[in-house]
């Protein structure tokens, strides 16, 4: 559990109003205009990082609006999710997609600092944004226990000892990314709380890398 202690009081700008998914992400663009928010994110496509993120920021209200794993800070989540794929025009426009991770986490470690997230809730986000090993896993460009490794050691960059709490808040992150793309969307299905969770299949496969599911 994060404590509140964490959390900075006053100084973190980015408070959402119920339902502003809109109006939130446009104080995220206008704060950080450096970021190429009109580029592709996809070779070949007209899909622009802001299009992108504004539905990966809908699916977020809409599917998960209950407390967090680890009791990750809502706000700061939200800011996460308007940044996890801040790097990703450039390395689309360099020809290697796979560099994503190295483009997006110098914009992301400068954002959190600028805008006073505090230490434990941008270490965490910082090792969620390090890598895909969940996609790759389910894509089989990874065995289960390369996968494991990989989130293990995201976990304890990110200081957290709880695994299956960390891989909660990373299954949330990912459900809210890849389910936003459609030529991914046959890896989830609703769920009957209303929720969006991983398809019965999918459970099974992500069950072996043995962090549970968290609440997807």
């Amino acid at each position: 559990m994060m404590n509140q202690q964490d959390v900075p009081t006053g100084k973190f700008p980015f408070s959402f109003a119920h339902g502003d998914v809109d109006g939130f992400l446009h104080r995220v663009m206008d704060l950080e205009a450096a970021i190429e928010w009109e580029s592709p994110v996809l070779r070949n496509s007209d899909l622009s990082l802001a299009v992108h993120t504004r539905e990966v920021l809908r699916r977020f209200e809409i599917h998960f609006p209950d407390e967090l794993p680890m009791g990750y800070d809502r706000d700061i989540f939200r800011f996460f999710l308007a940044l996890h794929d801040a790097g990703k025009p450039e390395a689309v426009r360099t020809g290697n997609k796979r560099l994503q991770h190295r483009y997006t986490l110098p914009i992301m470690d400068r954002a959190f600092r600028r805008h006073g997230v505090d230490d434990i809730h941008a270490s965490v986000g910082l090792a969620m944004v390090s890598g895909d090993p969940l996609g790759m896993f389910l894509k089989g460009h990874l065995r289960s226990y390369e996968a494991s490794r990989e989130i293990r050691e995201m976990s304890d960059a990110a200081g957290i000892r709880d695994l299956e709490a960390f891989f909660g808040l990373f299954c949330v992150y990912y459900i809210c990314d890849a389910g936003s793309y459609p030529a991914l969307r046959s890896l989830f299905a609703d769920l009957p709380d209303g929720r969006l969770g991983f398809s019965p299949a999918v459970r099974g496969r992500v069950e072996l890398l043995g962090f549970g599911t968290g609440p997807c």
